[in-house]
């Protein structure tokens, strides 16, 4: 178990422990995902090869409501997600790995019911369903990244590793489902972006075994598109 899982173990359960007497949640997703100018400077630009395309994220939470009259509802939440791939390029193998670990302020708004005093994300009160569970979700953050690029060519290996922090923005659209008073299940669909994430030395391990010119950056955005469940449990009322 590597030290990017252990900060998110720790401090997920800090998280949790702190706060036993609001709501705790976990979303598990699927994203599917776009780093075009690491891409282009490992695969080209005229390759229908991806890198890194899909992958999985799980995420701890729990609830605030700042304003009592509002339908304005926080999430904090810490998240890991994981993805990889690999490549086949004449003889030689390509694998990349690239695992984030940070902290999003999730801003749910109930647009369609804004100025409620909603006993939720549970819902004792079961009139206008949709009215009262559809939202939009703004998702500022911070992350660290932690990749690894490695070239084999059954004669040498190249490998090069990075290590950032990022800024992170995500927009979503999620329905809050209440199964009983104390557990609402969520499925959410979002679009993140992991802002001008910085592979130092990428571009020097990619040209090493061609010495030819290579295009794209070791600069790029991180667009990212998920879908995924979050189950909230109310430990208390």
């Amino acid at each position: 178990m590597n030290k990017i899982t252990h900060f998110f173990i720790f401090y997920s359960f800090l998280l949790m422990s702190q706060h036993l007497t609001a709501q705790v949640g976990i979303t598990g997703s699927y994203f599917t995902q776009r780093i075009p100018e690491w891409e282009t400077a490992i695969v080209g630009n005229t390759s229908s090869n991806r890198i890194l395309e899909k992958g999985y994220s799980v995420g701890v939470d729990f609830w605030l409501k700042p304003l009592e009259e509002w339908r304005l509802e926080l999430y904090p939440e810490m998240v890991l997600s994981n993805s990889t791939s690999e490549l086949i390029n004449g003889s030689n193998t390509e694998s990349l790995d690239l695992k984030t670990v940070g902290f999003n302020l999730n801003m749910n708004i109930y647009l369609l019911n804004l100025k409620s005093d909603c006993d939720c994300p549970t819902f004792s009160k079961q009139e206008s369903f949709f009215e009262k569970g559809l939202f939009l979700q703004l998702s500022p953050g911070f992350h660290y990244l932690d990749g690894a690029y490695e070239i084999d060519n059954s004669f040498d290996l190249q490998k090069s590793t990075m290590n950032d922090w990022v800024p992170h923005l995500g927009i979503g659209l999620g329905l809050d489902i209440g199964i009983m008073d104390f557990i609402t299940i969520t499925p959410i669909v979002k679009y993140s972006r992991f802002l001008n994430a910085s592979w130092d030395g990428l571009l020097t391990t990619v040209n090493e075994p061609t010495n030819s010119t290579v295009l794209g950056s070791e600069l790029s955005n991180i667009n990212r598109f998920s879908a995924g469940l979050h189950i909230g449990i109310r430990w208390r009322e």
